[in-house]
C-alpha cells in the first residue's frame, strides 16, 4: 500500500510538471510567432506605404531600368540578389549600407525591396544566417531615416 501511494504522488508530481513545462513553453512560442507574424506583417505594410506614397507603385518591388543613371544601382541590385540567393544576409545588408547613395531614389526603392526579400525568409534561414527577424524592420526604418523620411507611427 505504500509504495502505491509513493508511486501515485510521484506520478501526479511528474505529470505537474510536464503541464506546467509544456504550458510555459506554449506561452513562450505562442507569444513568439505571434510577434514574428506582427513585424512581418509590419515590414509589408511600411513597404508598401512607402511605394504608393513616394513610387505611385502597388506593390514595392523595385525593377531595373535601362538608364545610364541607375547603372550602379543596378549591379548593386544584382549584387545584393546573388548574396540573398546565397543567404549571406549580413554582407549583403553590409553592401547596401556601403554602395548606398541617398540622393538618388532609385536606391531607396531597391532598399525597400531588399528589406521585403528579407522579410520573406524563412525563420530557419534567418537563423543560418545569424540575421534576427527584429534586424528587418530596424534596417527598413533605418534606411528611410537615411533618405530623411518619417512614417507616422
Amino acid at each position: 500500500m505504500l509504495k502505491s501511494s509513493a508511486v501515485k504522488s510521484n506520478l501526479c508530481s511528474w505529470a505537474f510538471l510536464c503541464y506546467n513545462n509544456a504550458n510555459t513553453f506554449l506561452k513562450s512560442g505562442f507569444q513568439s510567432m505571434l510577434e514574428n507574424n506582427w513585424e512581418e506583417e509590419q515590414v509589408d505594410v511600411d513597404a508598401k506605404l512607402l511605394a504608393k506614397i513616394i513610387f505611385d507603385k502597388e506593390t514595392p518591388n523595385y525593377l531595373p531600368l535601362e538608364h545610364e543613371k541607375d547603372t550602379q544601382v543596378n549591379a548593386l541590385y544584382a549584387q545584393l540578389n546573388d548574396l540573398l540567393q546565397k543567404n549571406q544576409l549580413n554582407a549583403a545588408e553590409d553592401l547596401l549600407y556601403a554602395d548606398l547613395d541617398t540622393k538618388n531614389y532609385r536606391y531607396l526603392e531597391m532598399a525597400i525591396d531588399f528589406y521585403v526579400k528579407l522579410n520573406h525568409k524563412t525563420d530557419d534561414e534567418l537563423d543560418k544566417a545569424g540575421f534576427e527577424r527584429t534586424e528587418i524592420s530596424e534596417g527598413l526604418q533605418d534606411m528611410i531615416h537615411q533618405f530623411n523620411i518619417t512614417l507616422p507611427a
